[in-house]
């Protein structure tokens, strides 16, 4: 629910605030308006996986470095 809460307050910012420079919100705001074209579908594709890979990455950077902490805690204890 946040993230929906973000995205409308990031389109809300960009079109009130663009002038006449055309922002990623308001070139997919304009683009589905009409209809959503394949490009929208690619857009939305790749910001999603991006958005997972980072997701992704942070994650496992975040049980290594737990897992390390553990070991080395452990170590320290015998």
């Amino acid at each position: 629910m946040i993230c929906l809460t973000y995205s409308i307050d990031d389109f809300m910012i960009s079109y009130f605030n663009c002038g006449t420079v055309e922002t990623l919100p308001i070139a997919i705001y304009s683009m589905t308006r009409r209809k959503v074209s394949p490009e929208i579908y690619a857009l939305s594709t790749i910001m999603f996986v991006a958005i997972l890979a980072v997701i992704l990455i942070s994650n496992a950077a975040e049980g290594r470095r737990y897992r390390r902490d553990l070991t080395a805690q452990q170590q320290a204890q015998m």
